[in-house]
């Protein structure tokens, strides 16, 4: 198992300056842009304004429905409505969490860096010429006690001119935004692409799964556009155009909190944890980063685990039956209770639909099996390095391995038919990054493998299958 600290995913590097949402310098709007189709307002709408984060229905006109069908077929749950978010005035200044999680992507799926957390930041808002500005408000910039800055990263257009919205009682105490005309900034970025990737041009986004949650709420917002550069392995997809991608991004926005009890905890001299983000010591120059763990404690309300359903086809595969593999995920959660002495996860099978939720911690059961590695996610305060979820990835390519454990061949011939990710793009977003923080490739792929593995890496079935294992060897090698 490997792990990458948050100073080597680049927070602070090109790859922020490229993909950083910033709005307010930016060229003026070409008066040559396609410019959306004017909405009917219905004549009334059955919404409450009483919650910090309101969504707002809106009626897509039948040209935009045209274009979603055509452009996102599969991704959107109705293209016939989405939503803008109202967002009440006394909020603005309050620190929330927001969160981007990349569910959906395509060409390239989870090769490409689907199913991964892509970070989260602690934010407020601005209003100003028009927009709301999100801005980066963590504890973790300040270098001295001059030098405090925000930084931007998402500017939303306000709507000013929604007649249903406005005929609602207590509208004047909300701002209404349009959530999918951001900034938007996507990146491109991975190996074949150099250190700062390439731009990720949207071209069309809607949004979908608008959540109540406890503590503030989450939507989904589908995306398709088109990369500066090509990728000339998006056909081995079945994406043809090779400048072209869509996806759908989870966002979340939760108020601010950090746990009951909870106390960050310095780095020991011989490190047991993984870190959590680096932070400014002002008026000193120094950085630190403490340790990211869970808020455990006797008396805690335990933490769930959802398992995708998706595990009971692999289940109900022939190859499989003879085994209770359902309970196998389960007590690989639920064992840990043993070790702290009193209940802190519970785990149960539930809907694969919400994985990329923010409020749930999911474990993404994938029944392909051409995947050859399994990596977790987890989402920490950025102030605290306290971890508030997480989700973790693995495929049924782990079963054929574990089943065929006692065959002489059984690395080789699994190995062969991992797909080649050796310079797969992955997706970047606003300055949200989609490294994963732990990761573990099959056993014949990770680096200093066992004797036995080099042998069998001797013994593929063929000269292609030896030289892909090679470049994901190496692949795995250099990151």
């Amino acid at each position: 198992m490997r792990w990458n600290s948050p100073l080597r995913r680049g927070w602070f590097g090109a790859v922020t300056t490229i993909v950083a949402l910033g709005v307010g310098c930016g060229p003026a709007t070409d008066a040559n842009e396609p410019q959306p189709v004017p909405e009917t307002p219905a004549e009334s709408l059955q919404v409450n304004l009483d919650d910090a984060f309101v969504a707002v229905p809106r009626k897509v006109s039948s040209e935009q429905q045209a274009v979603i069908r055509q452009r996102l077929d599969g991704q959107v749950s109705n293209s016939g409505e989405s939503f803008y978010l109202a967002i009440r005035k006394s909020e603005l200044n309050q620190r929330w969490f927001m969160s981007a999680f990349l569910k959906q992507l395509f060409p390239g799926a989870v090769m490409y860096g689907a199913a991964s957390s892509l970070g989260t930041r602690v934010v407020s808002f601005k209003e100003q010429n028009g927009k709301l500005f999100v801005f980066d408000v963590d504890d973790r910039k300040t270098t001295s006690d001059i030098f405090d800055p925000d930084v931007l990263i998402e500017a939303w257009p306000i709507v000013n001119d929604y007649g249903a919205f406005n005929a609602l009682r207590g509208s004047n105490s909300y701002i209404l935004v349009d959530p999918t005309a951001g900034l938007n900034r996507f990146a491109i970025m991975g190996e074949a692409y150099g250190a700062s990737g390439v731009r990720f041009e949207t071209e069309l986004a809607f949004a979908q799964r608008f959540r109540k949650i406890s503590d503030g709420v989450t939507f989904e917002q589908v995306f398709t556009g088109y990369a500066d550069v090509a990728d000339p392995d998006s056909s081995d997809y079945l994406e043809d155009n090779q400048l072209r991608s869509s996806g759908t991004l989870g966002i979340a926005l939760r108020r601010y909190q950090e746990g009951q009890g909870y106390t960050p905890t310095a780095l020991p001299d011989q490190e047991h944890y993984f870190r959590g983000e680096p932070r400014l010591i002002p008026n000193t120059g120094v950085v630190e980063q403490t340790a990211a763990k869970w808020n455990i404690r006797p008396g805690m309300k335990p933490i769930k685990w959802i398992i995708t359903d998706t595990v009971l086809s692999v289940q109900a595969d022939p190859r499989f039956q003879q085994y209770d593999v359902v309970g196998a995920v389960k007590r690989g959660v639920e064992s840990w209770n043993q070790a702290f002495g009193f209940k802190v996860f519970e785990a149960s099978v539930g809907t694969s639909e919400g994985f990329a939720d923010d409020d749930r911690n999911v474990i993404i059961f994938d029944p392909d099996a051409s995947a050859g590695f399994a990596f977790a996610n987890w989402r920490t305060n950025p102030n605290t390095a306290e971890i508030r979820g997480a989700s973790v990835y693995i495929n049924a390519l782990w079963l054929e391995l574990a089943d065929g454990d006692f065959e002489s061949d059984v690395q080789a011939r699994v190995a062969a038919k991992v797909k080649n990710r050796a310079k797969t793009p992955k997706m970047s977003w606003g300055g949200f990054d989609s490294g994963h923080l732990c990761e573990l490739p099959l056993p014949s792929l990770r680096e200093g493998a066992s004797a036995k593995h080099e042998k069998l890496k001797k013994k593929a079935p063929d000269a292609a299958a030896a030289a892909q294992e090679l470049a994901l060897t190496r692949r795995w090698s250099a990151t």
